[in-house]
This record gives structure tokens, C-alpha cells and sequence, in this order.
């Protein structure tokens, strides 16, 4: 039954005649063929009618297709520090943005690695400015402890700020913008809760004008207002929060150095 299937049997029972007909070198002359016959590649050749539309074809699927473009890069986690490093999209530096000092300051609290280098390839400078707070992209980057941002930032000549003498100024710099951030927070909610309540002349205008009242009313409760101002509300809220986060983190590397 095993001869039938076409396999070969090499136990010492088995006549040597029955193999008369497929030697060992019969059979490996047919592999190599078989083999060659696979990975020949296709004799198809196009004639010069089919060559000219392919090449049509394939210059108008480039003219169609437009510029290759980088829509989002994976984010990777730097497993040294701990801290994300966001590859920001490949539009985020087009000709229309402004390349200020406050984009690397940015994107180096967003640990934005792939922007901070395009910024820094088209203004060097930018590696050694400073902030409101007298801070060098590099004192951010070291208090947030991270190391791929540090040794890019120092790559293209960044020292650390001459305006702070150590690295406790810049704790202390970071407890007090900390300070100031949860003031402007709580001031914030304080006047969006009072612009919400009438005040008694509110009440006696209301009273002694009805149409007006009407009127006020109407132009209060726009939607597209509404809409609008609660988006500018979350995006500030977002903002706030990023900042605190970020500060928080640097006031805790530092605290657990």
C-alpha cells in the first residue's frame, strides 16, 4: 500500500528491484527542475503597445496619488524615563507656522521629539533660549527626566540656564508656577460662576423693561455662542491640566533624585 501512495519504503525487507525504475539521481534532477520551474520568473513579454499604457498609466496614478505625507506616527514609550515621546505629524511644521522660541519650550514639555529636532534643524538658537521663567529647553528637559530629549537638545549645543544657579531654583521655580497656575485656575471659576448670576440692577432692569429682558435673553442663550464657549472652556480646562501635569511630574523627579 505504502509503493502504491508513492512513497518510498527503506526498510531492509524491501526488494532492491522495486526501485529499478526512480533512481536517487532521477530523483533529484526532477527537484532541482521542479525547483527551477518555481522560481523562473515569467517569460511573458509585453510588446511595446503594452509597455507604452503601462507607462501611461503608471504616470497618471502618480500625477492622482499626490505627494507622499505622514498623516501619524506611532507613539513610542521611552521604557528609560518613563515618559511618552509624542511623534507629532509630518503637517505640524508646515511653511504657514511660526518657528518662535514658544514652539520648542512646547514641545519639549510635550516631550515631542521628532518636532523639537525640525525646529532645532532650522534655527539652532532656539537650543539655548529662553522663557518667561528663565528657563533653557534643557532645564526642562532634565526635570522632566528625559534622556532622549536631553542628549538631542545637547547634540545641537544646549546648556542649561545661566539664570539658575542650581537645580534647586528651578524646584523652586516650578512650586511657584504651580502657585500661580491654581490661582489663575480658581479665578477663572470664580468670575465663569459670577457671570452666571444677576446682579440686583440685573433684576430691576429685567423688572421695569420686559422687551428688553426678551431681548437679552435671546442674545444669552445663542447656541452657536453657547457652543463656542464651551469649547474654548474645555480647551482651556485641557490646557490647564496638561500644564499642571507636566509641572507635577517635574516637581516629583526632582523630589524623588
Amino acid at each position: 500500500s505504502y509503493a502504491s501512495s508513492g512513497r518510498r519504503i527503506t526498510t531492509p525487507t524491501t526488494p532492491k528491484h522495486s526501485w529499478s525504475n526512480s533512481s536517487p539521481s532521477n530523483n533529484s534532477k526532477q527537484n532541482v527542475d521542479t525547483r527551477e520551474s518555481l522560481l523562473a520568473p515569467p517569460s511573458t513579454i509585453l510588446s511595446k503597445n503594452q509597455q507604452s499604457d503601462l507607462t501611461s498609466y503608471l504616470s497618471r496614478r502618480r500625477n492622482t496619488t499626490g505627494s507622499i505625507s505622514i498623516n501619524k506616527i506611532v507613539d513610542l514609550k521611552n521604557t528609560s524615563s518613563g515618559n511618552a515621546l509624542k511623534l507629532s505629524s509630518g503637517s505640524a511644521l508646515g511653511s504657514s507656522s511660526k518657528l518662535s522660541t514658544e514652539n520648542i519650550f512646547q514641545t519639549v514639555e510635550d516631550s515631542d521629539l521628532f518636532t523639537t529636532k525640525q525646529l532645532l534643524q532650522v534655527n539652532e538658537s532656539l537650543a539655548n533660549s529662553y522663557n518667561e521663567y528663565d528657563w533653557c529647553p534643557l532645564d526642562i528637559a532634565i526635570m522632566l527626566n528625559n534622556i532622549p530629549m536631553i542628549q538631542l537638545l545637547v547634540e545641537y549645543g544646549g546648556e542649561e540656564s545661566s539664570r539658575l544657579q542650581s537645580g534647586e531654583c528651578r524646584y523652586q521655580s516650578v512650586c511657584h508656577q504651580l502657585s500661580m497656575l491654581s490661582q489663575q485656575n480658581c479665578d477663572e471659576t470664580i468670575k465663569k460662576s459670577s457671570s452666571n448670576k444677576l446682579t440686583t440692577d440685573d433684576v430691576q432692569f429685567r423688572r421695569s423693561s420686559p422687551s428688553n429682558d426678551t431681548q437679552q435673553r435671546h442674545r444669552r442663550i445663542s447656541k452657536g455662542q453657547q457652543e463656542q464657549l464651551q469649547i474654548q472652556q474645555q480647551q482651556q480646562q485641557q490646557l490647564y491640566q496638561q500644564r499642571t501635569l507636566t509641572l507635577t511630574q517635574m516637581k516629583d523627579n526632582y523630589e524623588q533624585a
